[in-house]
């Protein structure tokens, strides 16, 4: 007698295919985008509501912390979370994720547990941000919603633009100059063997709050990436490796 599989596996999968991304949003006072905890239950509860799929949550471990910062009293909730995803055939699945929040009242502990099930939710169901090409972050990795991540964003679309004519060309707006700068800081740190990453922490260490937005700073990182030596059997001149 065969017996039958799980449900559970096939469903989380189907429901993640179902919900599809959720993008990350913006509040009012906040500086950064995110995917919260309403927005991220209100992407879900429809979809896990249609495949039959329950949620149950278990706290493994909870510890609350409390002491003074700039004389004030606060409460800091650590929590180790579980949230079991039950199939109608009662086959589950356990997820742990862990929770941290500070809170000046009483609402820590209620806070890191939504932190916890936010994260569970996010990962069982692996729901992907739908986010731009990480190309666009190249360097500063700058939100795009910022002056910085405008920059880079119009500088892919403009390496994207179609093939125009000969007689389309001289309509053809030019490149900005902070794009020219952004790639001739991407050229000589390639010419040195730096790829965005090692270009964005040397960034920050030449100039304070770098931004790729800033014509000034990108030339002075260029001016000191021209005055680093280029790697043995490099051309001084075309930076091409030579063997």
């Amino acid at each position: 007698m065969t017996t039958a599989a799980p449900q559970i596996y096939g469903l989380v999968s189907a429901a993640a295919k179902k919900a599809g991304a959720l993008p990350k949003e913006t509040s009012a006072g906040v500086k950064y985008s995110f995917r919260g905890v309403d927005s991220t239950v209100n992407h879900l509860a429809p979809v896990l509501d249609e495949f039959g799929i329950v949620t149950v949550p278990v706290v493994l471990e909870f510890e609350l912390i409390d002491k003074v910062v700039n004389g004030k009293n606060t409460t800091t909730a650590k929590i180790l979370y579980g949230v079991d995803f039950f199939a109608p055939d009662g086959s589950s699945i356990r997820a742990i994720t862990p929770g941290q929040s500070m809170d000046y009242s009483d609402k820590a502990a209620a806070q890191a547990a939504s932190v916890a099930y936010r994260i569970a939710l996010l990962q069982t169901f692996h729901l992907p941000t739908d986010s731009p090409d990480p190309e666009l972050s190249q360097i500063g990795n700058e939100d795009e919603t910022t002056p910085a991540g405008q920059s880079i964003k119009a500088a892919a679309a403009a390496a994207k633009r179609p093939t125009v004519t000969a007689a389309q060309a001289g309509n053809e707006p030019k490149e900005s100059k902070v794009t020219e700068l952004v790639n001739e800081a991407r050229a000589e740190g390639a010419k040195r063997g730096m790829d965005g990453s090692a270009l964005n922490k040397l960034s920050k260490t030449l100039v304070d709050g770098f931004s790729m937005a800033n014509q000034t700073h990108l030339n002075t990182l260029i001016k000191h990436l021209k005055a680093l030596p280029l790697p043995d059997k490099t051309n001084q001149t075309t930076g091409e490796v030579t063997e």
